[in-house]
């Protein structure tokens, strides 16, 4: 069937669609950026397709791995801000105002969007939307306390709006996904298996260009210092990736793999609502680049390990 060959296409391909994508977002951010509002029900597509495969076990069988989730809270929130404060003031310089959004990187919670590239890894499905949704409940105490403990500065986060984004995005279309394929002992699975992948794919790629084109005109004023900030960026997303694959350490590829995405990914658009109200466009700044910055990283990653370990459960 052509949607399964298309889907296995852009399998096999995502190193290079994933950039292509971004690219086009930026050039053509006059027509896409107006269509950020499709962003969120794009992602709750893409949950509700992987939910769809999971049975309510699967989403029990993920809080078997406590230490995994707690590692994973504790390294990716406190270790990894302390060491963007560090990074930040060694590659950047102490006074930077760079440091702070650092720091902001890694007190938002883990991204969405970590969930399809944890399903193209072949990696616990189940386990990375529980510790999203997890993550994302706790952020409204979280991210207050990692910013006051280290820049010292007080923050709200806007809960009510995070909630809606949560069940619109996340909590939803899991609960729809799971249900039906346990209403249906899996027969919606075996339905939709043709095209469902396909779908999903072009969802997150569409999701990559309309994030791209939204931040594009924020890029052009900070043009002069994106020559210094990118390194610096790549390379603190790299210690997130590999942070998250050290917690994993000991387990089987099958929850390795899901480490190594929620470690390296974050929720930006959260980043982006905090920073901008309490610290301005400059602190927001490296949370805009790191829009341009995740997936392609990810595309990275995910050819890493897909070479690197054989997979087993």
């Amino acid at each position: 069937m052509i949607t399964v060959r298309m889907n296995q296409w852009v399998e096999r391909n995502l190193f290079w669609v994933i950039p292509l994508a971004l690219v086009g977002g930026l050039f053509a951010f006059r027509g896409l950026s107006s269509w950020i509002s499709l962003v969120p029900w794009l992602f709750a597509w893409i949950t509700f397709a992987m939910a769809l495969s999971c049975k309510a076990s699967d989403i029990w069988e993920a809080f078997r791995k406590p230490k995994l989730m707690i590692g994973l809270f504790v390294v990716g929130h406190g270790l990894l801000a302390l060491i963007g404060w560090l990074w930040g003031a060694l590659l950047l310089g102490a006074d930077s105002p760079f440091r702070t959004g650092l720091v902001l990187l890694a007190a938002i919670p883990f991204g969405i969007s970590s969930i399809i590239w944890v399903d193209q890894a072949k990696g616990n499905r189940a386990f990375t939307l529980a510790i999203v949704v997890i993550d994302t409940v706790l952020s409204p105490i979280t991210v207050p306390v990692v910013l006051s403990m280290l820049v010292h500065q007080q923050v709200e986060v806007p809960v009510w709006k995070l909630m809606n984004d949560l069940f619109v995005m996340l909590v939803v279309p899991t609960l729809i996904g799971v249900l039906m394929n346990e209403f249906t002992r899996g027969v919606a699975v075996q339905l939709t298996k043709k095209w469902i992948g396909l779908s999903t794919k072009v969802c997150f790629i569409f999701v990559v260009m309309i994030n791209a084109a939204a931040v594009a005109p924020q890029i052009w004023p900070f043009r002069a210092v994106i020559p210094m900030l990118i390194p610096t960026l790549v390379s603190y997303i790299f210690i997130g990736y590999m942070s998250g694959w050290w917690i994993g350490k000991g387990e089987s590829s099958f929850w390795r793999r899901s480490a190594l995405f929620v470690g390296g990914m974050r929720n930006i658009s959260l980043g982006l609502v905090v920073a901008l109200p309490y610290f301005g466009p400059t602190v927001a700044f490296p949370v805009i680049v790191t829009i341009l910055l995740q997936q392609p990283m990810a595309t990275l990653m995910h050819r890493w390990v897909m070479r690197k370990e054989p997979f087993t459960i």
